[in-house]
């Protein structure tokens, strides 16, 4: 896949959405995972690819997630925050070959159970926000070429770590939070009510 590169900048990634198009999803298929209270959305007007989040569903299933499978073609963006995702889940998700975005925010899931994601080679965003994954964890998955976007805030990942993260996926922005911002003058000034 090419990107595009300006200056000293790092490339520019590929879309979210892949440019070929693809079948529409079958209708069936999408109406299981609607009446397990998951939001299916098309991801773009006029666009076959499909968004599902689980918002709504606070402890997701392992049969739940089977329900994705036939709707792995069109399935490029999953959100499973606050789903009481597992290792044994991620089994389920690392076959879901087309996701582009993979949201696993406040789950349980460890390194261990991010060796199912190899297969993922199209992910570009995934985010581990609040879970027990660890640098060696996520360099496991060195082999996500694609991958442009790695939050890892409130995980054993370390400043120290980000070095080898970088090198690791020298495309992605990598976010592990922690920021101390500095308080500036202007920030705690009155604001001058001259003139009244």
């Amino acid at each position: 896949m090419a990107v595009l590169q300006i200056g000293n900048e790092k490339p520019i990634a590929p879309a979210l959405i892949p440019a070929t198009a693809v079948e529409a999803a079958d209708a069936n298929a999408v109406k299981v995972v609607k009446a397990s209270s998951a939001v299916v959305i098309p991801v773009a007007a006029g666009s076959n690819y499909l968004s599902v989040n689980f918002v709504t569903v606070p402890g997701v299933t392992a049969a739940q997630l089977k329900q994705l499978l036939p709707l792995k073609k069109q399935l490029v963006w999953l959100k499973l925050n606050d789903a009481r995702i597992t290792d044994e889940h991620l089994v389920i998700i690392g076959q879901l070959t087309s996701l582009r975005t993979l949201y696993l925010n406040n789950t349980v899931i460890t390194d261990k159970g991010l060796l199912a994601l190899k297969p993922l080679a199209n992910l570009q965003v995934l985010s581990v926000v609040n879970t027990k994954v660890s640098a060696a964890g996520l360099a496991s998955l060195s082999k996500m070429k694609n991958l442009h976007s790695l939050f890892a805030y409130q995980t054993a990942v370390k400043v120290a770590d980000t070095p080898m993260l970088r090198k690791t996926f020298p495309l992605a922005s990598i976010d592990i939070g922690g920021y101390t911002l500095p308080l500036l003058s202007s920030d705690t000034a009155r604001l001058g009510l001259s003139g009244r």
